[in-house]
């Protein structure tokens, strides 16, 4: 038989007519084995049938496709992960927990992690118990928007645990923490251009004002986390700003402020241009 290198073809058999040899039957028969042989036992696992197993990870469409996410809470340390999408929880609702141990680990298993709640915090321990991170340094989940890869690997009995990306969390590296576009210069109500992360102090490097939609003449704006919004860089008036195409970089003072928790940097302009004008700021620092 042809199956499964290439697809089995049969004659149409006529009652009467067509005479039935025992070839016939064993070709049938090897077809049949040749597709259990292909498939394996119990294919469909503890499902219905193989299309319900297959569409519990692949979408018609071809894409992964993971189950919902549902939500595990840390117990003495501990998780069991029941699927590839979790978000975590702390025990008892404490406002930080560590997380030591996942069990129930096949090789190559991949999971998902998110933080379920913004006000408790969780930390992935490497080391403690059978989780080892990429950096080989502990991890803190501290934004409902970041998720951690894992991978486990059953040679080394370990969940090798990736921490989320740079993009979301700036530690320890000078990053964009944020881009504000259309910030308006024509007013004098200080407008946020980012909130600290709970869990974190920050500290402003520098910030790029760019793409004004006019010469901007008048205007003269300052920087900080206080009202006036004048605690990391010196309001002043910045007129090499004439057009869109360029952009000026202004570094934090002496003596900046420390950004705490939940602490808000905007920009608060003393002086309004006078007419319509709007521009795109990129903030630039670390948290830690």
């Amino acid at each position: 038989m042809a199956y499964p290198a290439a697809l089995d073809s049969f004659t149409t058999k006529t009652d009467d007519v067509t005479e039935v040899l025992a070839a016939h039957i064993n070709d049938l028969q090897s077809a049949v084995v040749n597709i259990e042989t292909e498939l394996g036992t119990d294919p469909a696992g503890s499902l219905t049938d193989v299309k319900t197993r297959l569409l519990k990870s692949i979408s018609a469409a071809g894409l992964l496709n993971f189950a919902a996410s549902s939500t595990l809470t840390i117990s003495g340390g501990s998780i069991t992960a029941t699927q590839n999408w979790h978000t975590i929880d702390t025990e008892s609702a404490a406002a930080t927990d560590d997380l030591d141990t996942i069990t129930a680990g096949a090789d190559g298993q991949v999971l998902l992690l998110r933080l379920n709640n913004a006000a408790r915090l969780v930390t992935v321990k490497h080391g403690t118990g059978n989780i080892s991170t990429t950096t080989g340094l502990d991890f803190t989940l501290s934004l409902v928007s970041a998720f951690c890869l894992m991978v486990y690997d059953d040679n080394l009995d370990k969940w090798l645990a990736m921490p989320p990306a740079p993009a979301d969390y700036k530690t320890n590296t000078v990053a964009r923490l944020a881009t504000v576009t259309g910030v308006n210069l024509n007013t004098t109500t200080k407008t946020t251009l980012y909130t600290v992360p709970t869990g974190y102090s920050c500290v402003i490097n520098h910030v790029v004002v760019r793409a004004a939609s006019t010469s901007l003449t008048t205007a003269n704006y300052g920087f900080g986390f206080d009202a006036g919004g004048s605690d990391v860089i010196t309001a002043a008036t910045h007129t090499e700003l004439t057009g869109s195409t360029l952009y000026t970089r202004l570094e934090a003072k002496a003596g900046a402020k420390l950004g705490a928790a939940a602490d808000v940097f905007g920009v608060k302009c003393g002086t309004p241009q006078g007419g319509a004008a709007t521009v795109t700021i990129d903030v630039y620092g670390t948290l830690y």
